[in-house]
């Protein structure tokens, strides 16, 4: 288990070095999408911004470090 929690630190470091530019694309493509689902089921009225989709980013990556470390 410690390996996996090693490369995991890494992957977590890995998107930390990801330029702002390229973050930010992803993080649009991420938003653009769970928006249009939300249409498609009806849901319009419920919208995410690029804010909270990055902020959730970080307190999932970080949630399941915690997980992995109490492991």
């Amino acid at each position: 288990m410690i390996w996996i929690t090693i490369l995991y630190v890494a992957f977590i470091f890995g998107n930390s070095a990801t330029p702002g530019v390229v973050s930010s694309a992803e993080s649009n493509w991420l938003t653009d999408l769970l928006n249009q689902w939300m249409q498609d089921w009806g849901l319009a009225f419920v919208q995410f911004s690029e804010g909270f989709i990055r902020k959730f980013a970080h307190f999932a990556e970080y949630s399941v470090l915690g997980v992995m470390l109490t492991l």
